[in-house]
């Protein structure tokens, strides 16, 4: 996805491919920070990237609050989703590193 930001010509590219992609797989590792280095290492990765946080607890309130739970979260225990959670937060700050 490209967006055009200015009259300049300048773009950002939006990737969600290989980064994201890390996050729905990654977080069922049982050797979290390893398997993100190396799947982060070995990956074309973008010049820039944009990582949002938020705390754990608030996510869980705001998924307990919505319509319908994300695919990854589908049948788990709110503990469940908190230990995602926290596995995910390890991947971010190893995806920061790349």
């Amino acid at each position: 996805q490209v967006i055009k930001i200015s009259k300049k010509k300048n773009i950002i590219v939006a990737d969600e491919l290989f980064l994201h992609r890390g996050f729905s797989f990654l977080i069922y590792s049982r050797c979290v920070k390893e398997d993100a280095e190396k799947y982060y290492n070995n990956l074309p990765i973008p010049d820039y990237a944009i990582i949002c946080n938020c705390d754990k607890n608030k996510i869980l309130d705001r998924i307990s609050n919505r319509n319908s739970v994300p695919n990854c979260y589908a049948g788990k225990s709110s503990d469940e989703i908190y230990e995602l959670l926290k596995k995910s937060e390890i991947i971010c700050d190893v995806a920061k590193i790349y």
